[in-house]
């Protein structure tokens, strides 16, 4: 096996394909990349049994063949050399690196053990848009939960119906919402991402967004697995069985207090108050009143907070505590320049969402939204 390519390709492939290098003590091999040379380019593999990646890199290949080695030392390796052509060749179970300036030598693994990947059904297919799917990720998946004990929500919740994608996330302590239009129509599905495959998707979209055809991802749903190609990768997952929580129902229709303020004076604020909060409990208190919002916070031990915002105020006062990690994360989800707050009362979740001046005929954009649970006194 013997052939070329340069720094920048392979580089950028690495750093996505290293992100699910596994430490599995019964099959090492996972630890490693299966480089497959071809005559038009090399593919590379990288898997841990639920999550794999392929990408194909264009390079010069003057003499086919497999080989696998160690991944995170390759991709490490890989970033430091300062050149722009690599040249790579297998001599006894060694894949010789040559660079400008440098040469090294990497033991690997025959190719024979590295586990098959067996392409997925094609039983349906939607293209979504690169920028608008990265960033409806980057909305919802902090609000997903990190622990197995409910596997339901240790994903990302994919909705398609129609022309409309919903992507929800949530740990039952809150639950971030974002709807995308399509396109094109598309047939009716739902399943759920591991939480894993949605971070790994997300850093091949920021990383792939400057290639060829990378304007759309295309989504493949087949049996209990999906695959996410984007440019010249693919990331194929298995799926979490099971059924996602109806939230719909928990989300309030009707509220007692709107209130409109500036969402970087919001955070800002939000941020100091957290200094105070109690420890364990991270609470922090707003209250809601004519033309202003204050937010507070008490611990005995080290001291108090307090300050006022102005803001727009519709309908009663109100209060409502809440845990200012949550608060902080949603805010930092949003983009626009004004925050729109939403409460019942103490006892029900607060909407956060981007607010949008209404216009006559107008509807109010109302793509996202982001709902976190009060801590009840």
């Amino acid at each position: 096996m013997r052939f070329s390519c340069t720094k920048e390709n392979l580089n950028r492939v690495l750093q996505v394909v290293s992100g699910i290098n596994s430490k599995n003590i019964n099959l090492p091999i996972l630890r490693n990349l299966l480089i497959s040379a071809k005559e038009h380019g090399l593919n590379l593999l990288a898997t841990n049994l639920e999550i794999a990646v392929r990408a194909f890199i264009r390079g010069k290949v003057d003499e086919t063949g497999e080989f696998t080695v160690p991944i995170k030392l390759l991709s490490d390796y890989i970033a430091l050399i300062d050149t722009e052509k690599v040249d790579f060749e297998l001599k006894n179970n060694e894949l010789k690196i040559s660079s400008t300036n440098s040469e090294t030598r990497l033991k690997g693994q025959g190719a024979t053990d590295f586990p098959i990947i067996p392409e997925i059904e094609r039983n349906k297919t939607f293209l979504v848009s690169n920028n608008s799917l990265a960033k409806a990720i980057n909305q919802v998946v902090f609000s997903v939960s990190s622990n197995d004990l409910r596997p339901e929500i240790s994903g990302v919740l994919f909705k398609f119906n129609d022309n409309k994608l919903i992507l929800a996330g949530t740990d039952s302590f809150r639950l971030a919402e974002r709807s995308l239009i399509l396109e094109e129509k598309s047939e009716s599905a739902d399943f759920i991402v591991p939480l894993k495959t949605i971070q790994e998707l997300h850093k091949i979209l920021d990383t792939e967004e400057e290639l060829e055809d990378g304007g759309q991802v295309e989504i493949v749903l087949g049996g209990n697995q999906v695959m996410f190609r984007q440019g010249n990768i693919e990331l194929v997952s298995r799926l979490i069985e099971g059924i996602y929580p109806n939230y719909e129902q928990i989300v309030p229709k009707n509220f007692l207090t709107e209130v409109v303020v500036p969402r970087e004076q919001l955070l800002k604020t939000v941020k100091t108050s957290s200094l105070f909060s109690r420890s364990g409990m991270f609470d922090i208190t707003l209250t809601f009143e004519r033309d202003k919002v204050i937010i507070s916070s008490n611990d005995a031990n080290i001291g108090a907070y307090n300050s006022s915002l102005p803001a727009e105020t519709k309908g009663n006062t109100n209060k409502i505590v809440l845990n200012h990690r949550y608060l902080q994360e949603g805010l930092q989800a949003l983009g626009g320049k004004n925050t729109q707050l939403k409460i019942i009362d103490a006892s029900n979740p607060m909407m956060v969402q981007d607010y949008v001046e209404e216009k006559e005929g107008e509807e109010q954009n109302k793509d996202y939204f982001y709902l976190v649970m009060p801590i009840r006194q």
